[in-house]
């Protein structure tokens, strides 16, 4: 296998682990769906969103994954 193919085999793996865990969340109330707007990641918004994630679900400080990724200035999340 290409080098290339061994990444994208890797990142799908962690997508698909991601995805998996959804519903939890880290200690600041963050789900994988939250940290992925946060560091603007579309493509992983867009597979997280696909695979059903909350997209209300509130961190401790009552933010959404819409709300930060606004706040980041991720516009093509947003």
């Amino acid at each position: 296998k290409t080098e290339q193919q061994l990444i994208y085999k890797r990142q799908l793996k962690t997508e698909q682990q991601l995805i998996q865990c959804e519903t939890s969340t880290n200690n600041g109330g963050a789900s994988p769906l939250y940290i992925a707007s946060q560091g603007g990641n579309v493509e992983l918004v867009k597979v997280l969103i696909q695979a059903g994630s909350n997209v209300n679900q509130h961190n401790h400080n009552n933010q959404t994954p819409l709300n930060i990724a606004s706040d980041e200035g991720h516009i093509e999340i947003v």
